[in-house]
Formats: C-alpha cells, sequence, structure tokens
C-alpha cells in the first residue's frame, strides 16, 4: 500500500504538472495567434502606406506641372509689356536717328 500511494502522489504531481503546460501551451497559441492577427494588420497597413506614397508622388508630379504651366502664363504678359516697350525704344530710336540724318542733310 505504501506504494501504491507513493505511486499515486507521483502521478497526482505529474497530472498538475501537465496541468501548468496545458495552461502555458494554450497562453503560447493565443499569444501567436495574437502576433499572427497583429502582423496581417501591420502588413495591411504597409501596403496602404505604399499606396499613399505612390499617390502622394504623382500629386507631387502634378502640381510641379502646374507650377510650370502657372509660371508661364504668369510670364506672358510680363512678355507681352517687354515686347511693347522694345518696340516703342526701336521706334523713337527710328524716330531719333531719321531726325539726326535729316538735320545732317539740311532737310530740317
Amino acid at each position: 500500500m505504501i506504494q501504491e500511494s507513493t505511486l499515486e502522489v507521483k502521478v497526482a504531481a505529474h497530472g498538475e504538472r501537465l496541468n501548468g503546460m496545458e495552461k502555458r501551451l494554450c497562453s503560447a497559441e493565443e499569444s501567436i495567434k495574437e502576433q499572427s492577427r497583429i502582423l496581417v494588420v501591420i502588413e495591411r497597413l504597409t501596403n496602404g502606406i505604399d499606396g499613399l506614397n505612390c499617390k502622394v508622388n504623382e500629386i507631387g508630379a502634378k502640381v510641379d506641372n502646374f507650377g510650370k504651366r502657372l509660371s508661364t502664363v504668369e510670364l506672358k504678359p510680363a512678355q507681352k509689356w517687354e515686347k511693347i516697350a522694345f518696340e516703342i525704344l526701336k521706334f523713337v530710336a527710328i524716330g531719333i536717328l531719321g531726325y539726326a540724318a535729316a538735320k545732317l542733310t539740311g532737310g530740317i
């Protein structure tokens, strides 16, 4: 009988250890499942960020293009006035040269 009670105590101790290990294994499995879920979320976020980066790059290119076009539109009036001023100066210079030529030849 003494051997049976010792054997029962050992079996009970092993049973308790197995229960503890089972709880730890279940806890570890739950942690692994949660980590897997988090990894999936991180992957989705990463894909979303990559998509946003592409969109931001596209928008940046469009903004650059619009900036160039805007600069061109802004410069047109200035170029127009420069041409007008050049033509006026050209005619004034031609008039002065004509007047000087007439003075030299004794016409005026």
